[in-house]
């Protein structure tokens, strides 16, 4: 069974913009790649992998996913140990979270698509 944690950003901008904004929070701009396949940024590190991009769900209870047009999705590469890799992908799902928050994004943090964990919504960026 595949696990995610998934940060849905609204923003006016597009997925350039995004996508330089995501590396400047992570502080690492200039690793973040980006796959014209599937049109979306990646960026892996030893404990986590995570992508940027647009999304097609639709709004499923309370979770509101056509407010946010562009999803960020962290997953575990389950190196060295599954729980300290989970916990780790947290820690950076968290910590990204509350740094676009700052910024004055509105946001939803989920993990699996299926439960909410965080939201913020404010005026838009």
């Amino acid at each position: 069974m595949s696990w995610s944690l998934n940060l849905f950003v609204d923003t006016q901008f597009g997925l350039e913009e995004l996508a330089e904004e995501l590396g400047r929070l992570l502080g690492r701009k200039s690793e973040l790649t980006f796959n014209s396949d599937e049109s979306l940024y990646e960026l892996c590190d030893q404990s986590w992998c995570l992508s940027a991009g647009r999304h097609d769900l639709v709004n499923d209870r309370d979770m509101k996913f056509e407010t946010f047009p562009y999803q960020i999705s962290i997953w575990s590469t389950s190196y060295p140990d599954w729980k300290v890799s989970q916990a780790t992908c947290h820690e950076l799902a968290n910590s990204l979270f509350d740094k676009f928050k700052t910024a004055g994004y509105r946001l939803l943090l989920t993990e699996n698509l299926q439960h909410k964990l965080r939201c913020y919504r404010k005026e838009i960026v």
